[in-house]
């Protein structure tokens, strides 16, 4: 059955292929579904401080806008972090992006092979684009219109303690829609994705539109870029650890 799928996309990607020779942009809305973790804890406190960076967390919409080599997802700011917010309300904004949501903008060139993180302090992080390693699955279902198929990857990071740990993300993407991104930082699939589960977050898309606007250019974020190492190592003197 895998054989048949990888098949299957190759096709779909060939007869494709006049289409992406042409300039397209598309735009994809996603809208989040958090899971409530408040039940878990027995404390009233931290009960409420769930349950407001919930609420901030579901008034947030991310836009993913993509031409054929470029792709950026960000937040849309004019929801979230206005200038007329408080200093209290953008803490808090910043606090349900971390745990619920993004706490960062994405910017891909595939053209020049690297990546830039936009984050939510201001920091540029500049690194190289590595595919991800995706396992996709005969899974399927239909999304909207869209016959999508299940993958999953298994995203390594070192956790605050120091140990390795993996969070496991499924996808579900559509091969009819040949573009190779979706939200974050989660790109590299024959098709968008149009379902993501991320930890206790699904990202799914709530609208999709394409042109052949020709000439669009996607607007990196322009400023001094650092290395990831360089962020962490920032982030920890700060900390003072």
């Amino acid at each position: 059955m895998r054989f048949f799928l990888k098949i299957l996309f190759c096709l779909i990607g060939i007869s494709f292929t006049n289409c992406l020779g042409q300039s397209i942009y598309g735009r994809i809305e996603y809208r989040i579904q958090p899971i409530d973790l408040s039940s878990k804890s027995d404390d009233n406190r931290i009960k409420n401080i769930i349950n407001d960076l919930l609420k901030e967390a579901n008034k947030q919409i991310f836009v993913l806008d993509f031409t054929n080599n470029d792709s950026k997802f960000s937040m849309v700011n004019s929801l979230t972090m206005s200038s007329n917010n408080l200093p209290f309300e953008k803490q808090k904004i910043k606090l349900a992006s971390t745990r619920f949501t993004s706490d960062f903008n994405y910017y891909l060139n595939k053209n020049e092979n690297f990546v830039i993180l936009e984050k939510l302090d201001g920091a540029l992080i500049k690194m190289e684009y590595v595919k991800k390693k995706w396992n996709i699955t005969s899974e399927s279902k239909m999304i909207d219109k869209y016959l999508c198929y299940k993958a999953n990857y298994i995203n390594s990071y070192i956790g605050r303690d120091g140990k390795e740990k993996n969070i496991e993300i499924s996808a579900w993407f559509a091969p009819s829609l040949p573009y190779s991104y979706g939200p974050k930082d989660y790109n590299g699939l024959p098709g968008l994705i149009l379902e993501l589960r991320e930890k206790e977050t699904t990202y799914y898309a709530a609208s999709i539109n394409f042109s052949n606007i020709k000439e669009f250019k996607i607007d990196f974020p322009k400023g001094k870029t650092i290395s990831a190492e360089d962020y962490e190592k920032g982030l920890k003197t700060q900390v003072g650890m």
